[in-house]
């Protein structure tokens, strides 16, 4: 038997050329492209070709069977293109619609608009995004890709300094100075809701892509809760109701290498409704993972 390994760089190119050729009446051409490995047995009797692997799909096999001219006996077999890929995103090649999910993000929180006397950490202040879910539509030459999806978010803001969160009688949020002699542990303000992304992405291979999107955020819950020490008492307030937006519009820029992405992300909505509180939006940097 007769073993022939091309490889990858001159496989497409020898497929191609081949499917080039003038065809006549009874010729079998088969065009694959992008394909990583090519083998090619042939015996007295038989000639077999096997495709292994189809861009970034391992899992494509391809193999074409040709029995002796006089038999005219032609077997072709085909599986693969939807092995599973970390993080569970599948997609075949050559496929225009699909599904992904779960991925996630997480992120550092800046408050760069906030009143004077409200000053976050960005070290303490953080975001999480999980997305569930994401239908994609890709155009024919597979480089652009549309996408909405759903997911759920929730920020974190925390107070630094001698200042807490305190929610007045009148049902208004503000930082307000602790008590005096008093040992700070933290103070935060949380949001959270469901999240709709409608999302493009460019991609330059299979592997390295850029991103933007707009996010709609649709907030159904917000809390304080302030913890610090008096006379080696632990204090704690805890309230809920606090007034939060109930839907916001954030813009986000991301670059994907191998499903691992570094983004930057904004919101010019406030985070609190208008008279419940500061009015400040948010900025965002982190780390993406799945999209």
């Amino acid at each position: 038997m007769k073993r022939f390994f091309l490889s990858l760089l001159l496989a497409p190119s020898a497929l191609c050329a081949a499917a080039a050729l003038p065809a006549s009446v009874g010729d079998t051409i088969i065009n694959v492209e992008n394909v990583r490995r090519v083998v090619v047995s042939e015996t007295a009797d038989t000639l077999r070709v096997d495709l292994d692997g189809l861009r970034a799909d391992s899992a494509f096999r391809f193999r074409y069977v040709h029995a002796a001219p006089d038999s005219a006996v032609t077997s072709v077999e085909t599986r693969g293109g939807h092995g599973l890929r970390f993080p569970f995103y599948n997609r075949a090649p050559g496929q225009l619609r699909h599904w992904s999910g779960p991925a996630v993000a997480c992120g550092f929180l800046f408050t760069p608009d906030a009143p004077a006397d409200m000053t976050t950490s960005p070290a303490s202040s953080q975001e999480v995004y999980v997305e569930l879910a994401a239908f994609h539509r890709y155009t024919r030459n597979e480089r652009h890709d549309f996408a909405v999806g759903a997911g759920w978010e929730m920020n974190i803001y925390e107070l630094t300094g001698h200042r807490a969160f305190h929610k007045g009688a009148d049902g208004c949020i503000a930082p307000v100075p602790y008590p005096e002699g008093a040992r700070i542990d933290f103070s935060r303000l949380w949001v959270m809701g469901l999240a709709v992304p409608l999302r493009y992405t460019f991609h330059f291979s299979d592997h390295v892509g850029v991103s933007l999107e707009t996010r709609l955020g649709f907030h159904f819950a917000g809390r304080l809760r302030t913890r610090y020490y008096l006379d080696g008492i632990e204090r704690e307030e805890r309230t809920g109701r606090i007034g939060q937006s109930p839907v916001t519009v954030s813009f986000k820029a991301s670059v994907n290498v191998y499903r691992l992405g570094l983004y930057v992300q904004g919101s010019p909505c406030r985070v609190l409704r208008q008279g419940r509180g500061p009015e400040f939006g948010h900025l965002s940097v982190g780390l993406q993972l799945g999209f």
